[in-house]
């Protein structure tokens, strides 16, 4: 199951990479203001670009709400990092390296991406 699941995702993600620009960075469909605007929930309030959090306990409060990593930033160069990051989770899952970690952090990089 772990591997069928790994490879399904994977092969996802590997469609997903022709259009990786265009979705994922700040320079195609959304801005990084824009999505933190209207999709970012609580972190629209809690976090601002110039000041950072005003509470050390604001950031678990962010994550609490629909809060990606790439409403931080969205450059192409850190966006290729998360993405890279993320396959080479998604392949250590399937191959059965380090697998719990791998998968955690396949996991978690998923969901920030998507």
């Amino acid at each position: 199951m772990r591997i069928f699941f790994g490879f399904v995702v994977f092969w996802t993600f590997l469609d997903l990479l022709a259009n990786f620009r265009f979705l994922f960075t700040d320079e195609g469909l959304w801005l990084t203001d824009m999505a933190r605007r209207n999709y970012g929930g609580d972190l629209k309030k809690l976090w601002d670009p110039e000041q950072g959090f005003e509470h050390w306990y604001d950031f678990f409060k962010a994550l609490w709400s629909r809060m990606s990593i790439l409403h931080f930033r969205s450059d192409p160069t850190f966006v290729g990092g998360v993405y890279a990051v993320m396959m080479a989770a998604i392949l250590c899952m399937i191959f059965g390296f380090k697998t719990r970690v791998a998968t955690v952090v396949a996991w978690v990089l998923v969901e920030q991406v998507y």
